[in-house]
């Protein structure tokens, strides 16, 4: 079996992480499109369309739980949320149905969930670390 040197650590791939990473990639596609989905048929509706985001964010954090997960999603959505409310003030754009500073409630879990996603699909491309 071939090592792999990452930073200062050494390991081991081993068949079980190779497919979990690539069940993930497969989750994180899926994901994305739910999510989309979700925004297109529920999108009048900013109550219902929180509490199924949110559902399907802590489905994710069940499933996807390292510290790195929580940190990534904690800074996006902080992030995000910062970079949608501060065009949206200064009338860059604007969205249909707002309820929080400019922007639905919703949009801040749906940018936790992008992340999420990505970094488990970019986990999958380059192995199991990233």
């Amino acid at each position: 079996m071939r090592a792999l040197v990452t930073g200062s650590t050494l390991r081991v791939p081993d068949q079980k992480m190779k497919k979990a990473t690539k069940r993930d990639q497969i989750l994180a596609v899926v994901s994305i499109v739910v999510v989309v989905m979700l925004i297109g048929l529920f999108w009048e509706n900013n109550f219902l369309l929180t509490l199924f985001v949110a559902v399907y964010t802590a489905f994710l954090l069940i499933l996807w739980h390292e510290a790195e997960d929580l940190r990534c999603l904690v800074f996006v959505v902080v992030v995000g949320t910062a970079s949608e409310i501060v065009p949206v003030s200064f009338g860059a754009w604007t969205y249909n149905n707002p309820t929080f500073l400019g922007i639905p409630i919703w949009l801040p879990l749906t940018w936790g969930i992008t992340v999420l996603c990505l970094r488990r699909f970019i986990i999958g491309l380059k192995g199991n670390e990233i």
